[in-house]
């Protein structure tokens, strides 16, 4: 019975390093068909910014692919190219749409390959070179530096406060900061844009606590109005995805590629 317990055990392990086997070699297949698309993705993200005129149309583009180069890819499309259109038009930047167009149809082929999620970097932050690291204030226009949006002031208020009650819970918080300067994902996103996965970590959040009886049921009313309010929108006035995208880059800090302006109507513009 030992020995043939002793070769079961050895055949169980043979398989499963035949199988680690097959999976890194489908994993570095995936990222050998990806790479190439990557590189196409990039040289149009090139293109792109080197089609614009001034240093704010480029911090802004710049913005939008900022998660590729750094390594913090989505499995989700950035604004579609008529979104990027209208936010770059509201800035007084007149965009190259052709560009986007191409832009937009390259980062779908990507995010269509299974392997471009790792080590590929390297061919996505080439463009990246020419995205300013300041935006003269001259080139902020002040519709600009006053732009508001009221679903983003009222979500930012609301996932804040959610955020404090589920960490009074003692249930952690929610990644308001990240969500909010996201150029990809806002509330109510539809589903044929391919949304952000859990933009909020709302699904980490609920297996995190639904199990934690310590907790009763305190978490769950605030947990549950955050995934309302990110995935259908509830609650909040009607915007323009434009919109949205002009308020969230204005806020992102300057560090993270935004113009780090405060929610303050008369701030000054940063850089």
């Amino acid at each position: 019975m030992r020995i043939f317990g002793r070769r079961t055990a050895r055949r169980e392990q043979e398989r499963e390093r035949l199988r680690r086997e097959r999976q890194q070699a489908d994993q570095e297949a995936a990222r050998e068909a990806a790479r190439p698309l990557a590189r196409a993705l990039d040289v149009a993200a090139t293109e792109l910014l080197l089609g614009l005129d001034g240093a704010l149309g480029r911090r802004f583009v710049g913005w939008v692919h900022r998660p590729w180069a750094e390594g913090r890819h989505l499995r989700a499309l950035g604004p579609r190219p008529g979104v990027l259109v209208d936010a770059l038009r509201r800035s007084g930047v007149e965009p190259p749409v052709p560009l986007l167009e191409t832009y937009g149809a390259a980062e779908v082929a990507l995010v269509g390959t299974s392997g471009w999620f790792r080590g590929l970097d390297d061919e996505l932050a080439g463009a990246m070179r020419w995205v300013p690291g300041t935006v003269p204030a001259e080139e902020v226009p002040d519709t600009l530096v006053r732009h508001r949006c009221a679903a983003y002031d009222v979500a930012e208020d609301r996932l804040r406060r959610l955020s404090a009650d589920l960490a009074a819970a003692r249930g952690g918080g929610l990644g308001v900061d990240r969500a909010l300067t996201s150029a990809r994902w806002w509330p109510g996103r539809s589903t044929t844009e391919r949304p952000v996965d859990d933009p909020l970590g709302l699904y980490g959040t609920f297996r995190s606590l639904e199990w934690r009886s310590d907790l009763g049921d305190d978490w769950w009313a605030p947990w549950a109005a955050a995934s309302d309010l990110a995935g259908k929108g509830t609650g909040l006035p009607g915007f323009e995805p434009a919109d949205w995208l002009l308020a969230a880059f204005r806020r992102t800090p300057v560090d993270a590629g935004g113009l780090g302006l405060s929610r303050a109507a008369d701030a000054p513009p940063a850089g």
